[in-house]
């Protein structure tokens, strides 16, 4: 048996074969399509996260460029890891995002958190990265950040126990991934 559970890339091969049929020219189109997406969401986290002007494109080049994502963007099947980080990119941003509702921020982040795992399951040290944010105290300082994160880290460790139960009522003991 195959223990890996991605049931959004399942979806999302089936729709655009439905859409596409075969064509691998598609495929690689839609890898790098949504290689710029994340290119362009790590732009906008840096100007949330707060750095300086001209740093923001200067690391969103190096995201877009640098050879580490060769293999991501060229192989078909590098979609799991394109997908992961866009859903990975979009919780960031949503936490990092400025809000006065405080229940629609952690079902954002816990939705975009979810979708990012059933993606890929390393997405699963999320809750990790934004604990780092917090402690850190980016983009803003105060308790307004520490009690929004504090709630969100709290939404997310449910989504992770959530998944983890669902994941082994599906495979019994097949955790690895």
């Amino acid at each position: 048996t195959n223990p890996y559970y991605r049931p959004i890339l399942d979806l999302y091969y089936r729709a655009v074969y439905y859409v596409f049929g075969a064509n691998p020219h598609v495929y690689h189109f839609l890898n790098i399509a949504i290689h710029i997406i994340n290119g362009l969401f790590v732009y906008f986290l840096m100007m949330l996260i707060g750095l300086a002007r001209p740093l923001f494109l200067v690391i969103a080049a190096l995201f877009l460029a640098h050879p580490v994502q060769t293999e991501a963007v060229a192989c078909i099947a590098g979609i799991s890891n394109l997908s992961s980080a866009l859903f990975f990119l979009l919780a960031m941003a949503a936490f990092l995002q400025p809000s006065r509702r405080t229940g629609v921020k952690i079902l954002t982040v816990s939705l975009c958190y979810l979708l990012a795992v059933m993606c890929k399951e390393q997405a699963i040290v999320l809750p990790v990265v934004l604990l780092w944010f917090i402690l850190l105290g980016i983009p803003r300082k105060g308790k307004e950040l520490l009690d929004d994160g504090i709630k969100t880290l709290i939404g997310l460790v449910v989504v992770a126990v959530g998944y983890f139960v669902w994941r082994q009522t599906l495979f019994g003991g097949a955790w690895a991934g």
